[in-house]
């Protein structure tokens, strides 16, 4: 069977997926052809190259001077402390038409990125680019290209314009692959995969060519459980966030972790207290038995659904794995729950 992984662009949501494959490392599964767009076009070169530990590293020391010359970031604080010295600065980078000096990025790939060991990979390496004018979708295997072209069509791949300047390879323009494919599973077919994980950055108007592919049976997709936040947030704070919501969403893809909003550790009672549950509303709470009926629980996520009834009532942080004790255990010792959640907890508590 060969296994290919498919990464979506999304700017710095592109940590989500360096989550996903820390997990995939930890649990040792392996993949013999990689396809990406975008950011996601970066780290399957890395990916490829067999450079998992730079991947980390690359997300551990990213922020927005690393990626462009006065470079800010992108978010919901980015008129706190505003300096209209350093937005002037910016702005002074593009020119007409041109987009931000991305000097600092393409030095930092060319440190980075191990261009001979992506030539001589076992792993196929397929990324996606769009030309201009007609924004054509072209399909580049970096493996086969000569070494001074690798680093031009990533860079091409990722060239997010008119934010990032327009890539120019042999007097041929081009610029961001996701524009025309930003999820390019045909491609890993394509490249001989026919077994396939793909790690979707779900974008408003990003272009996704055969959608319909996410829901053959060959194909499984890892996404965000939660709205994304900037595609542009380069602070690291915000980074590792996404990179622990990566591993910890692919960590519940795989059975790991149980809940809709929480992440929550396998509980070995969950059925016999579902089945408490159910007959304890059909007591005392019919409104929420028939809400729960058409949500079309099983009998062991009614127990989820209630421990993350309690956790949201407790509100805890939600990108962290949390065990079914300490959940009760901060829910007795807190005292706001209301008496249906009190009972329920005093019947699981009794049992732990």
């Amino acid at each position: 069977m060969t296994k290919g992984l498919v990464l979506a662009g999304g700017g710095t949501l592109g940590a989500y997926e360096v989550g996903v494959i820390n997990y995939l490392n930890e649990k040792n599964m392996k993949f013999d052809v990689v396809t990406g767009s975008s950011i996601g076009a970066v780290i399957a070169a890395l990916y490829a190259a067999h450079q998992e530990k730079e991947i980390q590293a690359m997300w551990d020391r990213i922020n927005a001077e690393m990626i462009m010359k006065n470079g800010v970031n992108i978010n919901a604080k980015i008129f706190d402390n505003f300096s209209l010295n350093k937005l002037k600065s910016v702005f002074a980078s593009y020119g007409y038409l041109k987009g931000a000096d991305i000097t600092p990025f393409k030095e930092y790939c060319k440190q980075m990125i191990n261009v001979s060991a992506i030539k001589e990979s076992n792993i196929k390496c397929g990324i996606i680019v769009s030309s201009l004018p007609l924004l054509k979708k072209e399909k580049i295997l970096l493996n086969n290209l000569p070494e001074n072209y690798i680093l031009p069509y990533i860079h091409a791949s990722s060239a997010c314009y008119p934010l990032f300047p327009i890539e120019t390879i042999d007097n041929k323009k081009y610029v961001d692959g996701g524009y025309r494919d930003n999820l390019p599973i045909d491609y890993c077919f394509e490249l001989g995969a026919d077994e396939i994980l793909a790690i979707n950055l779900p974008l408003p108007n990003m272009n996704l060519t055969k959608n319909y592919m996410q829901n053959l049976p060959n194909v499984k997709v890892i996404q965000p459980t939660k709205m994304a936040p900037s595609m542009m947030d380069f602070e690291q704070e915000e980074i590792q966030k996404k990179i622990k919501w990566g591993y910890l969403d692919a960590k519940h893809f795989f059975g790991e972790l149980y809940g809709k909003n929480y992440y929550i550790a396998p509980f070995r009672n969950a059925e016999v207290f579902g089945r408490k549950i159910i007959c304890y509303l059909i007591k005392n709470d019919e409104m929420l038995l028939k809400k729960i009926i058409i949500e079309k629980l099983s009998t062991s996520e009614i127990f989820y659904y209630f421990i993350e009834q309690i956790a949201d009532n407790l509100k805890l942080p939600i990108y962290q794995e949390y065990n079914v004790k300490e959940i009760i255990s901060q829910a007795k010792s807190q005292n706001i729950l209301d008496n249906k959640y009190l009972k329920i907890i005093q019947m699981i508590k009794e049992n732990i």
